[in-house]
Formats: structure tokens, C-alpha cells, sequence
């Protein structure tokens, strides 16, 4: 297995991280104009990575698979720093409901998710 901090295993976590990154891209771009306002991207991407980080661990992947990939991929595909610039976004326009809706949402999906994440992950490790 890969050692953490060999130069294969940096590089690795920084190309899953630009993936992460450019997935998260795709996503907003496309939901931007479906959704306008409403930050439905974030949801999508953050319910993505809590499915994904979820069914890692019950998984039971390996340390080095957990950190390579969750530091990589799913830490740049999901961010809170991206669900509160959204939220500070929201409040600009005066659209309380939204935010009241939004964090709402983003709880349910991220617990729906992490649960069936859970399940998906144990199925595989038996």
C-alpha cells in the first residue's frame, strides 16, 4: 500500500482533489441555470460527498484509500465553506425562506445520504 506522505500518494490525493474540484464545477455551472438563485448545486455536491466519505468508512477501506480519496475527491467535491457562502448569498437578496429551506434540506439529504452511504458501504465489506 501507498505510504501517506510518498510522492505517489501526494499526487494522487492532489489529482483527486482537482476531479473533486472540476466535478463541483460542473455541477454548479449546469445547476445555475435550472435553479437560479437557490444553491441546488451545493445540495447536489454536498449529498454526493457525504454519500461517498459514508460508504468509504462502513466500507472499511483501507486507512490510505480513506485519506487519499476523502482528502482528495470528496473533500473538494463537498465543502461548508460553500454552504455558507451560499447562505451569506442568500441573505443579500432577502430570500430567508430559501436559507431556512436550504439548510433544512442540505440536513435531511446529508443524513439520507450519510444512512445510505452506510449501507452501500457495508454491503461491500459483507
Amino acid at each position: 500500500m501507498l505510504h501517506l506522505s510518498s510522492p505517489e500518494a501526494l499526487a494522487l490525493v492532489f489529482l483527486l482533489g482537482g476531479i473533486g474540484a472540476l466535478t463541483r464545477y460542473a455541477v454548479l455551472v449546469v445547476s445555475a441555470h435550472a435553479a437560479g438563485p437557490f444553491p441546488a448545486g451545493i445540495l447536489v455536491v454536498n449529498t454526493l460527498a457525504a454519500f461517498i466519505g459514508s460508504a468509504l468508512v462502513s466500507a472499511r477501506a483501507p486507512e490510505e484509500l480513506l485519506l487519499i480519496i476523502g482528502g482528495g475527491f470528496v473533500g473538494s467535491l463537498g465543502t461548508l465553506s460553500s454552504l455558507c457562502s451560499e447562505i451569506i448569498a442568500l441573505e443579500r437578496l432577502g430570500k430567508y425562506g430559501s436559507i431556512v429551506l436550504f439548510v433544512v434540506l442540505t440536513l435531511v439529504t446529508g443524513i439520507a445520504a450519510t444512512l445510505l452511504g452506510n449501507a452501500a458501504g457495508a454491503s461491500f465489506h459483507g
